[in-house]
């Protein structure tokens, strides 16, 4: 049972959910670098190969592709005038919507036609 516990808890630890849960979880905190962290994380569990700004690209809005490059920008030129991780949560989370519905998306009907 153990065993079977252990693989379970490795399996959800590598998922998207975990990480998009922790990147939750630190963009609350409001530590900046720590959400950055987690968004890197976050952004290699849901489309690997993408950087943050790729993924905003492909999946957000404008205001947020402008939001995320503001505050990597101000997050590492050391300025005081860093937009708060808290703000990306919403971009984030109607981008990550948007990919999951792309990666779910499928071209081919459930059921063929009844009466061909």
């Amino acid at each position: 049972i153990e065993k079977r516990r252990s693989a379970s808890r490795r399996h959800y630890e590598a998922s998207e959910q975990y990480a998009y849960r922790r990147l939750q979880a630190a963009l609350n905190s409001g530590d900046a670098f720590e959400a950055h962290e987690q968004m890197l994380n976050w952004v290699s569990r849901i489309s690997p190969g993408f950087d943050l700004r790729q993924f905003a690209a492909e999946y957000g809005d404008d205001e947020f592709q402008r939001a995320l490059s503001t505050f990597i920008v101000d997050l590492f030129s050391g300025t005081d005038e860093a937009i708060g991780a808290r703000q990306l949560a919403p971009g984030i989370a109607s981008a990550r919507q948007a990919c999951l519905r792309q990666m779910h998306k499928t071209d081919i009907p459930a059921l063929p036609p009844l009466n061909p």
